[in-house]
């Protein structure tokens, strides 16, 4: 894996966990959606994403290859093409308050053994890592799987081989920021600790999106026991607010090809809802 490829993973690997505290709602069934009307002159597409896969599991269906060529821009979360952003990423990398300083005598006890125990590295190694990458460990864990692909940098790697424009919904520091003030230290030992439970969450959600049951995949999410009204708000929520008034200037003039965390779409305050409140048009794709 290239070093930039390697950037981007471990911020998708941290964005995923959004799919397992997602709160429920009754939508169609669809992954990819069609946004038409409001005096647009050409159609786009938000298309819900999982993050990560396994490589046997992967795959794109007709529809979305039918709605990616179709598309002249392509807009994600993250601009991932974008040389600065990634430098930036380098940066946020390291993190110069340890974690091992946030924690007491007992749970930096805890914390080595179970990154030894199910982990195979050491609370030395990841002492200064950011929560994005110690999340991601527990992530990649959880999969169970030795070759992993990435819906979004599949997607970008299609869209920059046929010279598409390539935009972002925010930038790499507004994650890395939200994702920290999120997770406290203990929050991350916590997580970590859930191996066997994220495991179990991992495979039902697998199977819930390749299905496109969306009702499934957010009914699933809501027993998911690592979310609060906080998260909830914070992380999805608002920026679904955010995207939704961002997504309107980057489809008036051309067709563009959105895909965002699945868990973003759904709910009257999903991103779906939220431009069809505007005056859009917006139909599952079946």
């Amino acid at each position: 894996m290239t070093k930039t490829k390697y950037r981007a993973c471990v911020l998708l690997l941290s964005i995923l966990w959004t799919g397992f505290t997602a709160s429920a709602q009754q939508v169609e069934s669809s992954l990819l959606w069609k946004i038409s009307g409001n005096n647009l002159t050409e159609e786009s597409y938000v298309f819900g994403t999982m993050h990560m896969m396994c490589a046997e599991d992967f795959a794109l269906k007709e529809k979305v290859l039918k709605a990616f060529e179709g598309s002249k821009q392509m807009c994600f979360e993250l601009d991932l093409s974008n040389p600065s952003e990634l430098m930036m990423m380098d940066e946020l990398l390291y993190n110069e308050v340890p974690i091992s300083s946030r924690l007491d005598a007992i749970s930096i006890s805890k914390l080595d053994q179970i990154l030894r125990r199910d982990y195979q590295t050491t609370l030395q190694t990841v002492d200064h890592w950011p929560s994005v990458n110690i999340i991601s460990l527990m992530l990649t864990r959880a999969a169970e799987c030795p070759n992993l692909e990435y819906y979004d940098l599949v997607l970008m790697e299609m869209g920059l081989r046929e010279k598409k424009k390539m935009v972002g919904l925010e930038s790499i520091s507004e994650q890395f920021e939200l994702v920290e003030s999120l997770y406290s230290a203990e929050e991350v030992l916590s997580q970590l600790e859930s191996l066997e439970v994220n495991k179990e969450g991992f495979k039902k959600l697998v199977q819930l999106y390749l299905a496109e049951d969306i009702d499934g995949l957010l009914e699933s999410a809501k027993n998911q026991e690592f979310s609060d009204a906080v998260f909830m708000k914070r992380f999805l929520t608002d920026r679904n607010y955010q995207w939704s008034l961002k997504i309107p200037k980057l489809i008036s003039s051309q067709s563009t090809f959105i895909a965002v965390g699945a868990a973003h779409l759904p709910g009257k305050e999903g991103v779906l809802q939220l431009l069809r409140d505007q005056g859009y048009s917006v139909v599952p794709v079946l």
